[in-house]
C-alpha cells in the first residue's frame, strides 16, 4: 500500500474531475462525488451526503451500529428518518 493513499483530483469542473478519475485507473468509488457546497446546508453539506451515500449499506451490513449512531446520523441528514428504524 502507498505511503499516502489519497489522491486529490482537481478540475475546473466536475466532468474534468471524473476524467481524471477514469484516467487514474483506481476503481469504482465507494461513494457517487459528493456535493459539498457550503452554502447548500453550511458545515454540515458533505457530513449529509456522505450519510445519504454510506447510510442505507451500512444499515443492511450493521443495523446495530447506524441505531446506535441514529441520533448523530438525523442531525446530519434529517432525510434519512425514513431509512433508520
Amino acid at each position: 500500500m502507498p505511503s499516502d493513499p489519497h489522491r486529490w483530483l482537481t478540475g475546473g469542473l466536475h466532468s474534468d474531475r471524473a476524467e481524471l478519475y477514469r484516467q487514474a485507473g483506481l476503481g469504482p468509488a465507494l461513494l457517487p462525488p459528493v456535493l459539498a457546497h457550503r452554502r447548500l446546508r453550511g458545515p454540515y453539506t458533505a457530513g449529509g451526503a456522505v450519510l445519504r451515500g454510506v447510510v442505507p449499506e451500512a444499515l443492511r451490513r450493521w443495523p446495530d451500529l447506524v441505531t446506535a449512531h441514529g441520533i448523530a446520523i438525523l442531525s446530519v441528514a434529517p432525510e434519512l428518518r425514513s431509512v433508520l428504524p
